[in-house]
């Protein structure tokens, strides 16, 4: 049980694996949020394929990644190396990668992006304020009681008022964008597994979770939504399907894709308005 029940974060620092954040992406132990969404969206045989085969990271991704390093760990992004080329097909940015293999090599123009992005989520309100406080990018892992899967997952930040917080970089931060982007890529599932993880290795109970949500493009405009309870509730019921889902593949070791069966199909609703 937690020590503190008013700021469990202080026992959550105990309880972190020290590891990277490619240590912890190469880990195949344990099983992530994205792999659950993967499982619960697509098919077991979609996670399987994915996990032996990793996509290379878009450039979308790429900023979100340096974003992250600049807001969450500046200790590690002071350390990144910018080298003035406009393409990463340059020899000069091989031959950086090559030479600096264990840091970030980025190009110039993104790393003005990271630090514009950087400096509007400080410079908003509400954000600011939840990660003056928070522990940022720990690792944790746990067991699922229910199936004996074992779990994974590194919240951006935690909060000392028992606040789970994920930044996300995107196009548009206005409310009804980020609304469906919830929907299209489960991020209720996500903050779900998170406050589910959260509450079984402190044996207390985590029920707030808040997106900080930066534009990556100018003028880099921010925004901070708290998920209501009812879409947290429906998210940890998908992620308990997923995992039994999981733990079946796992002890059969057999990753079904979709139904082998002809299938029923009628055209989307939309098509039928004013009909």
């Amino acid at each position: 049980m937690v020590k503190n029940k008013e700021c469990p974060v202080k026992d959550l620092a105990d309880k972190a694996i020290i590891c990277t954040n490619e240590e912890y992406h190469a880990d195949r132990t344990a099983i992530s949020s994205s792999g659950l969404r993967t499982i619960f969206q697509q098919s077991p045989a979609h996670f399987k394929y994915y996990q032996d085969n990793p996509k290379p990271p878009t450039p979308d991704m790429r900023i979100g990644t340096y974003t992250h390093s600049a807001i969450l760990e500046p200790h590690i992004f002071a350390q990144s190396v910018v080298i003035d080329v406009g393409s990463r097909a340059a020899k000069a940015f091989k031959d950086a990668v090559e030479k600096h293999p264990n840091k970030l090599v980025m190009l110039t123009c993104e790393h003005e992006q990271a630090i514009k992005i950087r400096d509007a989520v400080f410079g908003h309100f509400s954000a600011r304020n939840l990660l003056r406080d928070g522990m940022n990018e720990q690792s944790y892992f746990w067991t699922d009681p229910e199936t004996g899967v074992k779990c994974k997952f590194r919240p951006d930040s935690i909060h000392p008022q028992k606040i789970g917080i994920d930044l996300k970089t995107c196009l548009s931060a206005k409310k009804h964008e980020f609304s469906n982007s919830i929907g299209k890529y489960r991020y209720d599932m996500q903050a779900a597994f998170y406050l589910e993880g959260l509450s079984q290795i402190t044996g207390e109970q985590f029920s707030d979770f808040t997106f900080i949500v930066a534009e990556r493009e100018a003028p880099y405009e921010v925004a901070t939504f708290r998920l209501n309870d009812a879409d947290l509730k429906r998210g940890l019921r998908d992620v308990k399907e997923a995992l039994r889902l999981y733990a079946k593949c796992l002890e059969a070791d057999m990753w079904p894709g979709y139904p082998q069966e002809i299938q029923p199909i009628s055209a989307p609703r939309w098509l039928w308005n004013g009909e």
